[in-house]
Parts: C-alpha cells; structure tokens; sequence
C-alpha cells in the first residue's frame, strides 16, 4: 500500500464518521485555543507592566516623609548630595502644586481646570535640574530647568506633550507665558510624550523650580516632603530603601510624629513579575487539563478505529504482509500510529487462529502474499459489506497451497 492509497482511505474515513472527526478536531481546537489565550494574555500584561515601570524611570526610589524640620530636609539633600554620590545618580524633589484656588492653566483664551472633567487632570511638579533624568523625561523642545533657575527662583516651567497640543497646537511654546496660580511662567521647554500627550495620562504634566514652592503655596516647618531617586546602579536599591535613607532620616521624621518610607519601583516590579509567574502556572494547569481532555477523545477516537479494523490487521498478518503496510493503512486512517504499535502484538494473539495454523502461514508467507488479493475480496452479508474473517483466509490458503 502507497502513501496515496493512505491519503484516500484516511480522507474517506474522515468523511463516513463525519460527527467523529469534527469532535476530535474541536478537543484539538479547544485545547490548543485555550493555551493560546492564556499565554497571550498573560505575555501581554507582563510586558505592559514592564512598559510602565520603564516609564516612571530606571533604578527609581520614591521617598515620602513629613514630620521633620526644615533644616533637617536640607541636611538630607546634603546627605543625598555628598555622602551618597557614589550611589545616588541624582535626586530631584516632586511635590505637588495643589490649585486650591482652582485658577488652573491659562493661555490667553484657553484653559485647564482640574475640576473640568473632559479636560483631565493636570500634574503639576517643583522640581530641580534633574527632575527629567530620574523620570526618564527627554526634553523635545527647548531645555530642562537648569540650576541656576532653582537658585534664582526664576518663574520658568517645563510643559509635557498634552499641554503643548492643547495650548499651542502646531506653534512653538518656547518663550509663550502661562498663568500658573495667577503668576505668569515662561515655557522653556516640552518634555517628549510617552502616552502621545493623550489627555489623563502623565504627558499632562508641568515642572516648576522647587524654590518657588514656598512662594506659590503655604510652606510649614513640618510639612510633608517628596523626592524622587535615581540609584547609580540597581545592586544598591535594596541598600538605600533598607538601611541608608531611612537610617538618617527616619528617627528625625518619627520625632516629630511624623512618617518616612522609601520605596523602589524595582521591588514592585519584582512583586509583580512573582504574581505573573503564578498567574502563568495556573493558567498552564488549566490549559494542560483542556489538553488533556482533548488527548483523551483523541485516543479514545484511535482506539476505536483500530478496534474496527482489527479483522484486515489479522488477515494482513495472518497472509505475510509488512508491518509497515498495515501500520500505514491504520495509521492514515485513525491517526493513531502510537496506538496501533501497542496493539499489534495483542491483535496478533487475539486474532490467530492456533498455533499449527499461523506457523504454516507464515511458512508459506511468500506463496501466500502473491494470492493476498483474493483474500482481499469482499462479500455481500445483509445490508453492507463484511471481509471474509481471518478463519476463511487462513483456509482458504492452506487449501490453495496443500493443492500446490
């Protein structure tokens, strides 16, 4: 038997056990299909996480702390300035404008109120000349606040993507004047978007020198306190929120009863990759019980095609025929060649026909093999077609042969 002569009866046997073939493609489809879908979904909110960790910055901490004086937060940058430089890359304070008058940003007839739901929220930041480093802020246009700005108190401001698409649209804004609390600021320059300056996103942002801060809002001598740092290196993340940072100025903020904690995106991205990863092995133990579930059906459909086919495997064995012929012929059809190599020993013992009688066939297997075509005939009984039955064969052949 060729591979063309497999090819058809698997095709026809496909067809005539339609409703068997289409449940042994759906336990495929289904369980493939499901395994798909886990892996995708859980491949695709790992990468956005990592997308959006990598947007707040590399090797950031966050420190928040109130309760200390203000000449101890000045000791503090000191600190971070002097004595940590080989581990600090930079810092940069972010506290946040509060608009309690709510005057919100104006541009001649244009304006942003937070309170204005279809406009968004606006963020709105003091911070130093390293504010854009340690928040992977590139600038687009113009220039980042300098030094020299914080020292003078110069009332200059750094835009993000969204107000420059809403207060200038295709015209530049360097060097244009914004109302900021109803003080004007000149722009600067735009930090690049990250979110396509999309409204409610951290592309509607503007960053003030912090100096200004005592300036602009009410100041007390223990009020609360935000930076943001940039570690030199990733190994010394843990070193800093654990021991380094909260060790000078922890006890000065809890003297005043008072809160300080410093945390690494590092770690929650850590946290995060750890919950993905159970994620993954429980959305992989429910996609290899849908597979498994299709695995059973598909060898529950093999094992009942070799069952109905047992009589031609006898037959073939019984008259001399190759393993490989009838493992193609079973195999094409029922798909089931890793069955079929279990079964063919216990084909063989359930269909001989005694022992005298199979050693005298295959004796005679190559006088027989060039008769295996009358075997092959088929007879009318009833309603449909029947094979002769491996008795009437292995007669059959005997007969032919003792006549020889």
């Amino acid at each position: 038997m060729n591979w063309m002569q497999t090819v058809r009866m698997a095709f026809k046997s496909i067809l005539n056990n339609k409703v068997r073939s289409i449940l042994t493609m759906l336990g495929i489809i289904i369980g493939v299909a499901s395994v798909i879908a886990i892996v995708a979904s859980i491949q695709g909110t790992s990468k956005l996480q990592r997308l959006q960790y990598e947007a707040m910055g590399v090797n950031r901490i966050d420190i928040y702390g109130y309760g200390a004086k203000n000449r101890d937060w000045q000791e503090f940058e000191d600190y971070m300035t002097n004595d940590l430089s080989d581990k600090i890359a930079a810092w940069s304070p972010q506290s946040q404008y509060y608009d309690w008058q709510n005057s919100g940003i104006q541009y001649r007839a244009k304006r942003l109120n937070n309170n204005d739901s279809n406009s968004g929220y606006t963020y709105m930041y003091f911070g130093n000349e390293h504010y854009g480093e340690v928040t992977s802020h590139a600038i687009s246009a113009g220039r980042d606040i300098s030094a020299a700005d914080c020292r003078t108190r110069a009332r200059v401001c750094v835009i993000g993507e969204t107000l420059r698409k809403y207060f200038f649209g295709a015209m530049s804004p360097i060097g244009q004047k914004l109302q900021i609390g109803g003080k004007g600021f000149e722009v600067i320059g735009v930090y690049a978007g990250k979110y396509d300056g999309k409204l409610n996103t951290d592309d509607q942002m503007i960053v003030m020198p912090y100096t200004l801060q005592s300036t602009m809002m009410s100041v007390y001598g223990m009020a609360d306190r935000q930076y943001i740092v940039k570690a030199a290196e990733k190994d010394v993340i843990a070193e800093l929120t654990d021991e380094l940072l909260p060790g000078f100025m922890q006890g000065r903020c809890e003297a005043g009863n008072g809160y300080f904690s410093a945390s690494s995106d590092s770690q929650w991205q850590e946290q995060s990759e750890s919950s993905n990863n159970m994620l993954a092995l429980l959305g992989g133990g429910v996609a290899g019980i849908s597979l498994l579930v299709g695995g059973i059906g598909i060898m529950n459909i093999m094992l009942v095609s070799v069952t109905e086919r047992t009589r031609e495997i006898g037959i073939r064995m019984a008259i001399g025929a190759r393993k490989a012929g009838y493992y193609r012929a079973v195999s094409g059809r029922s798909l089931g060649g890793l069955v079929l190599r279990r079964c063919d020993r216990h084909c063989a013992r359930l269909l001989s026909f005694g022992g005298a009688g199979q050693s005298a066939a295959r004796e005679n297997a190559e006088q027989l093999h060039a008769d295996r075509g009358a075997v092959h005939r088929t007879a009318l009984c009833g309603t449909g077609h029947r094979r002769i039955s491996v008795f009437c064969a292995a007669g059959y052949h005997l007969r032919t042969v003792s006549r020889q």
